[in-house]
């Protein structure tokens, strides 16, 4: 009799998915024997059992997105990050969490490959529609942390942000293109993951060399690099046409000095003849003040200092700018100097662009740790190099994701008689 009463509930419940009528008395086990089975000691369970079987074989059966993925989490971007009175246009999102059902089915996650190749982005979780661009600067297959980065063609300064974030299915590349993400203002890129992943995620293509051996660090936004200047440690490039800017220009990194050298330089790029000649030049003087230079005429340096000095052991979000009219620094995304500048400066210089130090000079060796370096032949605004300080800075404050949404429900109806 439970079993029977058990069975009819389950039957009652899932009536109205195959059109059934509801059963009143399912709770109480009551049973409605079919004509000419009255009195029957089985005659509830023959009756009921061709409409029993259907309801079952109605269950849903939980399947993938039309995109291929199986789970969407949809991820809510607080428009309060965004600085200004203007939505950010094309602007890189970093989208740092840890979530478990990122980590893999081994781990007791829901992502099949060990290297993330299975999570995408999408504009919403509906599963169709055009995959947005993406970057999976790291994956820990283990604990569900990523770190990504996301182009979103219009980041709103009014209204919440959301984008769908997909999960588990079949894939053995990342279905987007790192180069996708930045587009051509960017003329570098280097996340510095670790001291041996120094790709640069712009089409420029400008990889690193890595110098004497500099380890990996723990970053800020993920993993750094530090350089120790007693081993002449730096990251360089060879000379390029993209890394050689002509006039707006915006150049951005964390930094995290152990100590302050007579002058540690962070990012420089500089003729080949000697380091007096600078294409632009971002460094730290022995004090702690950061500085910007730019060369116009040749040999006519045009310098800016910051008006806070820094201090050691404390990362800092470093950015310059200079616009055509003005050299701007800003320390953690608030202004912090500013110096009228106008005309080109010079770019037909043949040095290397550096990581570390200025040219061949041992005295501009950085000692410290360096994150997310970034180059751009684009004089970036006030607002978004604030957003990208908070962004950055506070991932977890100003990101979160929604709870898991399964793929589509299908249904199958399969019919079978009594005996």
């Amino acid at each position: 009799m439970k079993s029977f009463r058990t069975a009819l509930k389950c039957f009652c419940v899932y009536a109205p998915i195959i059109g059934a009528a509801r059963c009143p008395d399912a709770a109480s086990g009551k049973r409605q024997a079919a004509p000419g089975h009255a009195g029957k000691p089985r005659a509830g369970v023959y009756a009921i059992k061709p409409l029993f079987t259907l309801a079952l074989m109605a269950l849903p059966a939980f399947g993938a997105f039309p995109n291929g993925y199986s789970y969407c989490k949809v991820v809510i971007i607080q428009h309060t990050m965004v600085s200004g009175t203007n939505d950010l246009a094309n602007y890189p999102l970093a989208v740092v969490l840890t979530d478990a059902d990122l980590r893999t089915t081994g781990n007791g996650g829901l992502v099949n490959n060990t290297n993330g190749y299975d999570i995408g982005f999408y504009p919403d979780c509906s599963g169709s529609g055009t995959a947005l661009n993406w970057e999976m600067e790291s994956y820990s297959a283990t604990t569900g942390a990523i770190v990504a980065h996301v182009l979103r063609p219009a980041l709103s300064h009014t209204t919440d942000d959301t984008i769908g974030m997909y999960y588990g299915g079949d894939f053995s590349t990342f279905q987007s293109t790192a180069s996708a993400v930045w587009n051509t203002g960017y003329q570098g890129v280097w996340h510095l993951a670790s001291g041996a992943l120094l790709t640069d995620s712009t089409s420029s293509g400008s990889t690193l060399t890595n110098v004497n051996s500099a380890a990996s660090a723990t970053g800020q936004v993920d993993g750094g690099v530090a350089l120790v200047y007693t081993s002449s440690q730096q990251l360089t490039h060879a000379d390029a046409t993209a890394l050689r800017i002509p006039n707006t220009i915006t150049i951005s990194a964390w930094v995290k000095a152990t100590t302050f050298r007579p002058l540690g330089v962070v990012v420089s790029k500089c003729a080949s003849g000697g380091p007096q000649y600078r294409n632009y030049d971002l460094d730290i003087t022995a004090t702690g003040f950061v500085r910007f230079y730019a060369t116009q005429g040749y040999t006519a340096y045009r310098g800016l200092t910051a008006n806070t000095a820094l201090t050691t052991g404390t990362w800092y979000y470093v950015s310059v700018v200079y616009d055509g009219t003005y050299q701007r620094i800003y320390r953690n995304g608030v202004p912090d100097g500013t110096n009228a500048l106008s005309g080109n400066v010079d770019y037909l210089l043949d040095g290397s662009m550096r990581i570390g130090q200025l040219e061949s000079d041992p005295s501009t060796l950085f000692n410290g740790s360096i994150d997310e370096v970034r180059i751009s032949s684009v004089a970036r605004s006030a607002d978004w190099i604030l957003t990208e300080y908070r962004n950055q800075n506070a991932p977890g404050t100003y990101i979160s994701a929604g709870p898991r949404i399964a793929g589509g429900a299908r249904v199958r109806h399969v019919v079978t008689g009594g005996d």
